[in-house]
């Protein structure tokens, strides 16, 4: 069964003392397992009855949180699911002094100017509505008026 807080294993075991009962964790295999036994007596001879059920966990889930209930022949097993972090915000940073859109021309501050690789790209990019003109703006030196007028074409 599995609420909104915790999945709850259970198994019936009648007969059972909850002194006949134990709960391991295994790690390695990723297993709650919970193992028990009674014993009885049939036709004047003991006997022993044995009881093992195991169930896959998440690693994420911790030992100490485990808890164990016995009642009326039922034992119930819950384990709290792992609390999930929020997700994080990220906020967006602005500059008060935002560069003007002109600025992209080839004479702006760090830029590369043109390389093979620019001529390579923008070959394979005409076909397009429009064709890369930032990579022409570093091939050819143009003045503002020319830059913001390809920006208006984009």
């Amino acid at each position: 069964m599995e609420t909104s807080e915790a999945f709850k294993l259970s198994m019936d075991v009648p007969g059972v003392a909850p002194k006949d009962l134990d709960v391991a964790v295994n790690w390695k295999q990723r297993r709650i397992e919970l193992t028990g036994y009674r014993r009885g007596l049939a036709d004047d001879e003991e006997h022993q009855h044995s009881y093992f059920h195991s169930w896959y966990v998440d690693t994420s889930v911790q030992i100490e949180d485990l808890v164990m209930q016995y009642e009326h022949g039922v034992v119930v097993i819950c384990v709290p699911k792992p609390k999930q972090p929020s997700e994080p915000k990220i906020s967006i940073r602005t500059s008060p002094n935002p560069p003007e859109l002109s600025t992209l021309s080839s004479k702006a501050k760090g830029g590369r100017g043109a390389t093979p690789r620019d001529e390579e790209t923008k070959g394979r990019c005409q076909g397009q509505d429009h064709a890369l003109p930032f990579l022409q703006l570093e091939e050819e030196e143009e003045d503002d008026d020319e830059v913001n007028h390809w920006l208006h074409k984009m």
